[in-house]
């Protein structure tokens, strides 16, 4: 199968809309539908259907297995022919049978090689296990296959306050409790490619690097106030992301990974596949709840106390990390975070009818960032080609936002690294800090941003001031080719992606001259000592 990043899509070389197309597959199990009924996936679709994110839009193809969207219409099948075109797949478990053919296991075994994005969610116990339970790497990341008894204390069990359900009398079951799940997150020094960077440890050794943001998982960066505190709907029953251990899961990294090729033979890959400095990068959760409910009574069965203690709600790995560049997954614990039988709590127009005054004020701001994780989710797993194309137009579409307009630069002052203080000053809050910073890392090949993080370990030190050189330099060459460009042709993205990648070098280039001189030479020799005895 051609890699991914090898592809050209339809929309890469022109952009008429500002822009760029991700075709996404969303499979689902046939208790799913597309409505907004209790096992209704109608929010999500409306989600990616409304994107208002100017940089990105969705192409989404949704199909069912078992039974298909239509009446009497045959289920949905992987093939390598249908599933080729597609850069993210979703699926959404809930039969325990039958299980995923092993062709298909085959089909999506090769595309999540050759670079796509794959998402997958069940719920407790076997949930879910059939479709996604075995498919390599994801296989491990969640308890697919844990019988994990739902009604007592090692349930899992996110619900917040005395209630759990309002039942509406109006329909059928569905979740009307306005009060969500806040989550603990994983929080990072510096985020570019990696789970998390080692090397930015070194950055709380130097004074000046106290005040370093701590920035959350570009899934979660909706670039809300409160995004180092996520939301997602409680609920007394969920399944498990399982948490990394490097020693204990050491056996499965050094593991293979067998699945029929496509004339049928046996196929055996490396299923975690050697990264940089010759490690193989594993999983990583970024998200977890808080196990405390108390006993209660939900839909008449009684439910014990649980055990009080946080278990994992989202993972993923990021096979960009990869010398070969397999494609990216994540992992949510629960279906009952993206259907609508437990978003209806949040939508003022039919959640809080019980609740009258007492309906809290936020719920409509709640549901909003639950939709931001849907999205971020999904462009977070897009091939780095993808990334490439989205994070130059969402630098382009950025330089003329009103935050920035009244502080066009004339771009002949070249200063890299105080106009990217001014575009984080005014741009993370709107954009999110984490996917601002992270966006430059894109620009350069996958293979080069790997050595670059390898080679470069002093810099990582001062990554956040790199970010600064690095996006000053974007905006500038952005601004410039804006004034030189003919305003009557279609926009380029591959011309913006050479001229970012252009700009990356050279503010690269002005950061290690520049910035050794104001940060003051002993200093750099000081990072470059710890770094000599860190790798020794």
């Amino acid at each position: 199968m051609t890699r991914m990043d090898e592809r050209r899509l339809p929309g890469e070389a022109g952009c008429p809309s500002g822009r760029h197309r991700l075709r996404v597959l969303v499979v689902m199990d046939a208790a799913f539908s597309l409505d907004d009924d209790f096992l209704g996936l109608g929010t999500l679709r409306q989600t990616l259907a409304d994107n208002p994110e100017c940089w990105v839009g969705f192409d989404v193809c949704w199909a069912r297995r078992g039974q298909g969207l239509e009446p009497d219409a045959p289920g949905y099948t992987f093939t390598d022919e249908h599933l080729a075109p597609f850069r993210v797949v979703l699926l959404f478990g809930y039969d325990s049978d039958p299980p995923l053919d092993p062709l298909e296991r085959g089909v999506l075994a090769r595309w999540m090689q050759a670079g796509g994005g794959l998402f997958a969610c069940g719920d407790h116990g076997r949930i879910g296990a059939a479709l996604c339970g075995d498919l390599p790497r994801l296989r491990h990341m969640q308890r697919w296959k844990d019988p994990l008894p739902n009604s007592f204390q090692t349930r899992n069990d996110s619900t917040v306050g005395e209630a759990t359900y309002f039942l509406d009398p109006f329909s059928e079951m569905r979740q009307l409790d306005a009060r969500p799940a806040r989550l603990a997150v994983r929080r990072y020094r510096a985020y570019h490619l990696t789970c998390p960077l080692e090397e930015a440890d070194i950055a709380s050794k130097f004074a000046f690097m106290k005040d370093l943001p701590h920035l959350v998982h570009p899934i979660f960066d909706d670039g809300h106030p409160a995004c180092a505190t996520p939301v997602l709907p409680d609920h007394a029953h969920e399944g498990e992301v399982v948490p990394f251990d490097p020693k204990r899961h050491a056996p499965l990294l050094d593991g293979t990974y067998q699945h029929p090729g496509p004339d049928g033979d046996p196929t055996t890959i490396e299923e975690f596949p050697v990264g940089r400095r010759l490690r193989r990068p594993g999983w990583e959760v970024i998200a977890a709840a808080p196990n405390q409910a108390a006993p209660r009574l939900i839909d008449q069965t009684p439910h014990e106390a649980v055990r009080p203690r946080e278990f994992g709600v989202v993972g993923v790995y990021n096979g960009a990390l990869t010398e070969i560049g397999v494609g990216r997954i994540a992992v949510d614990a629960s279906f009952h975070h993206w259907v609508d039988g437990n978003l209806a709590g949040f939508a003022p127009h039919r959640g809080t009818r019980h609740l009258g005054d007492a309906a809290p004020a936020d719920q409509g701001e709640v549901l909003a960032r639950i939709r931001a994780y849907f999205r971020n989710l999904v462009t977070w797993l897009a091939p780095w080609s993808d990334q490439s194309a989205m994070a130059a137009l969402m630098l382009w579409h950025a330089r003329t936002h009103p935050a920035l307009t009244e502080w066009i630069p004339d771009t002949d002052d070249g200063d890299s690294w105080r106009w990217g203080r001014l575009v984080v000053r005014r741009m993370a809050p709107l954009l999110g800090e984490t996917r601002l910073r992270a966006s430059w890392i894109h620009f350069l090949p996958r293979t080069e941003a790997l050595a670059l993080l390898d080679d470069r370990g002093y810099a990582l030190a001062h990554l956040a001031i790199l970010d600064e050189y690095v996006l000053g330099g974007i905006f500038l060459a952005f601004w410039n080719y804006q004034r030189d460009r003919d305003p009557e042709r279609e926009l380029d993205v591959t011309e913006l992606v050479r001229r970012a990648r252009r700009a990356v070098h050279a503010a690269m280039g002005l950061f290690l001259g520049e910035y050794a001189v104001r940060a003051g030479e002993s200093l750099v020799r000081l990072i470059e000592a710890v770094e000599a005895s860190r790798h020794s």
